[in-house]
């Protein structure tokens, strides 16, 4: 028997929303308070097939992290991508040969910081019209404006 070890890949991070547990898994979620129902639910949901003690201990992981996220009042999108990037990088982690660190410490940096970025709705409405004086020049043919030269100049 040929046993294969699995090396570990550069991994890519990616958006984790809804990824592992819909909008209407977390309204489930959100209205169960006992421990026992909620490892019940989060066993189903998240598929975890371990043996008892590691799956305890994962469950009780995933349910600190659903304390954690109401006492910082997440959103149910919040809530689910955080426990998305939680099983994405134990996943990770666990598949791969042990020593792994540093490829584990750069996907969870990835994933956090692919998730970690919020745009205020002032920020939103500046790049908007940043974008749109920016096209405005280039059809016009501003020639005062830096982009609209080097678009007149790639035409030609």
């Amino acid at each position: 028997m040929e046993l294969k070890i699995k090396m570990p890949q550069k991994p890519k991070a990616k958006v984790m929303l809804w990824t592992d547990i819909s909008h209407h898994d977390m309204a489930k979620l959100n209205n169960i308070q006992s421990i026992p129902e909620l490892q019940d639910v989060l066993n189903e949901m998240l598929e975890i097939d371990l043996p008892d003690p590691k799956r305890g201990i994962l469950l009780d992981l995933y349910i600190q992290t659903i304390f954690y996220c109401r006492k910082k009042h997440f959103t149910p999108a919040q809530t689910s991508t955080l426990l998305s990037i939680l099983k994405s990088i134990h996943t990770f982690n666990v598949e791969t040969v042990m020593n792994n660190i540093a490829y584990c410490h750069i996907y969870c940096k990835e994933l956090l910081l692919c998730h970690s970025v919020r745009v205020c709705k002032l920020s939103k409405l500046i790049i908007l019209s940043l974008r749109i004086s920016h096209y405005k020049a280039i059809f016009n043919h501003d020639s005062d404006h830096p982009s609209a030269l080097t678009f007149i100049t790639q035409r030609k």
